[in-house]
């Protein structure tokens, strides 16, 4: 798993203090649900982060949790970051924040851009709801699309383009074990997604 490695180029990084708590607040109660379940958290295996969410902020732009925080039970201003743009052919971001992104970046940029109903993208791990959605009739991936390139973005570019995806929509990335996204209109339909789709396993 390459969970963590940024992939990508930052093209234009404006360093800032750490982000007002108005900007943040809401991604983070939703990121706590989540970190909860250990969706997203820390490999201590690989001594890795993995998974990310990210919200909507003006137009193109969004919020996204800044790379390699999974291990923290709680995250502030010094952990958010707001992406201005992205340049999918370059394979690069420009931000503005105090922190890195998330290495997931263009991969949430891809179902911004692409479907302007999308608010909200939440990238989690578990290899239970990976394996089971696996199974079901699911949206997803292909196997040579691996984490970080840019086969996947095409690929996530080209289910965001399609009217007829369900809200939220669930999609397995088959070329990135563990991996799922979910990305919705409504923050809180998408999380409660994520969370009963945790539970038909879990319970």
């Amino acid at each position: 798993m390459n969970e963590g490695v940024i992939k990508f180029n930052i093209s234009n990084r404006q360093k800032t203090p750490a982000l007002d708590q108005k900007i943040w607040q809401d991604l983070e109660y939703n990121r706590n649900k989540l970190h909860k379940l250990k969706l997203i958290g820390f490999d201590e295996k690989l001594k890795l982060g993995y998974g990310n969410i990210s919200m909507r902020y003006k137009e193109n732009k969004f919020i996204i949790t800044a790379s390699q925080t999974g291990h923290l039970d709680n995250l502030n201003g010094n952990h958010y970051l707001i992406i201005n743009d992205v340049n999918f052919r370059e394979n690069s971001a420009s931000c503005k924040g105090p922190a890195l992104p998330s290495s997931e970046t263009l991969t949430h940029a891809a179902c911004y851009y692409y479907n302007k109903n999308i608010n909200l993208v939440a990238h989690i791990h578990s290899k239970k709801i990976w394996e089971y959605l696996l199974s079901k009739d699911c949206l997803s991936t292909p196997k040579e699309a691996e984490y970080g390139s840019f086969l996947l973005y095409n690929e996530i570019i080209k289910i965001m383009k399609d009217n007829n995806i369900p809200d939220p929509a669930v999609i397995v990335m088959k070329g990135h074990e563990d991996g799922v996204i979910f990305a919705g209109s409504s923050i809180t339909d998408t999380i409660n997604k994520i969370i009963e789709v945790y539970n038909e396993i879990n319970h």
